[in-house]
């Protein structure tokens, strides 16, 4: 099964009924019948963090979007309760993923520092090498336009890792 990043995003009206009540929060990020945008970024999460921060752990950088220092809502949702993150980190971030292209991935990408600073799954990227970037790539374009939408929308969103 493993370890699973998932995120949805939510308008004003909808951030205050989750904040009203926390713990609900697995469940407004998780409901099947909800038609704001989500995003699934499985078990890539940690070493496309890696990938953008350069650290295992939140840092403040920009592009430290799916770690970070966020205010924790509601009960446990597997990993530790839900968390919110708001539209202005969504904004930074979008500006900031907006200056990375493919080269600058690239040499981004270190697998053996993966590896030794224990990122989930790291030693999976390294056997894997040019494909693993390529994969994570994929899953990068996909945050970047969950993030533009965001961004976009002045939207926050509510993630949890299950």
């Amino acid at each position: 099964m493993g370890m699973v990043w998932v995120a949805r995003l939510a308008n004003e009206d909808e951030i205050a009924q989750v904040r009203a009540d926390p713990d609900s929060a697995c469940d407004y990020i998780d409901s099947e019948k909800d038609t704001r945008p989500f995003i699934d970024l499985d078990k890539e999460w940690h070493a496309l963090h890696f990938l953008l921060t350069g650290s295992v752990d939140p840092t403040n950088d920009p592009m430290s979007l799916i770690l970070g220092d966020f205010e924790e809502i509601g009960e446990d949702c597997g990993y530790g309760p839900a968390f919110f993150i708001s539209a202005k980190k969504f904004k930074a971030f979008n500006e900031a993923a907006a200056n990375l292209d493919s080269a600058a991935l690239k040499e981004r990408y270190k697998t053996e520092e993966m590896v030794a600073q224990n990122v989930y799954l790291g030693e999976m990227y390294h056997r894997e090498g040019e494909e693993g970037l390529n994969f994570l790539t994929e899953r990068l374009d996909e945050l970047r336009e969950f993030a533009a939408k965001a961004a976009s929308g002045g939207l926050g969103a509510f993630a949890m890792i299950t």
